[in-house]
């Protein structure tokens, strides 16, 4: 199984939030972690809003920025997806960025795996593979208390 992970998805992981154990545990059973290299720019401005508002110092950002990039295997040029990307924005109305995981997950039979509730319900309707995330259950054994 291949996952593709969605930038707010690293940014939950590496931040230490909620599902960051649910998440890592998904990724384990993962034979490859894949993410358009899109996924840069989108991980690097959530990191400088973080900045911007006081949240978190550069010098931790450009850390969390190496960790979140640390957690995929593959980036996917986007000029490869562009087309796909395209096609499926113009077609669901919704925008090229967030298209180009879904074209990634088309292209490598993969999961999506997203905390953006409107992206997982257009792969779920896209036929496509995905992990969604919404409550942790309260039998999980990995949350610290």
């Amino acid at each position: 199984m291949n996952i593709v992970l969605d930038a707010n998805a690293a940014i939950e992981i590496v931040l230490g939030q909620d599902f960051e154990y649910l998440m890592r545990d998904a990724m384990t059973m993962a034979d490859k972690i894949i993410a358009p290299s899109l996924f840069h720019a989108e991980v690097g401005n959530t990191l400088w809003k973080n900045c911007r508002a006081g949240l978190v110092a550069l010098e931790d950002a450009q850390n969390l920025y190496k960790k979140a990039t640390q957690l995929v295997d593959k980036f996917i040029d986007t000029k490869s997806l562009t087309p796909a990307a395209l096609r499926r924005a113009c077609r669901l109305k919704h925008s090229v960025y967030d298209m180009y995981y879904l074209a990634a997950a088309d292209r490598y039979d993969a999961h999506v795996m997203s905390l953006d509730k409107r992206l997982v319900k257009l792969a779920e309707e896209e036929g496509l593979h995905f992990m969604e995330f919404t409550t942790i259950p309260w039998d999980y054994p990995n949350v610290p208390l």
